[in-house]
C-alpha cells in the first residue's frame, strides 16, 4: 500500500470515527429525552387515575352506578 493510499484510509477512518461519535451523542440525547418523557407520562397517568377514582366515587354516591 502506497503512502498516499494509507493517508486516504487514515483520513476515512477518522471521518467514520467522527460520524460514529456524532451518532452516539445523538442517541444519548434521545435516551435522555425518553427518560424525561417516562417521568411525565407516569405523572399524567397518576393524575388520570386520581380523577377517575374521584369521578367513580361521586357517581357511586349519586347512585349512577
Amino acid at each position: 500500500m502506497s503512502p498516499k493510499e494509507k493517508s486516504i484510509i487514515d483520513k476515512e477512518r477518522k471521518q467514520v470515527k467522527a460520524f460514529l461519535t456524532a451518532i452516539r451523542q445523538e442517541n444519548e440525547a434521545i435516551g435522555e429525552n425518553l427518560a424525561s418523557m417516562v417521568s411525565l407520562i407516569a405523572s399524567l397517568r397518576k393524575n388520570y387515575l386520581g380523577i377517575k377514582l374521584t369521578l367513580d366515587v361521586f357517581e357511586e354516591r349519586l347512585g349512577n352506578k
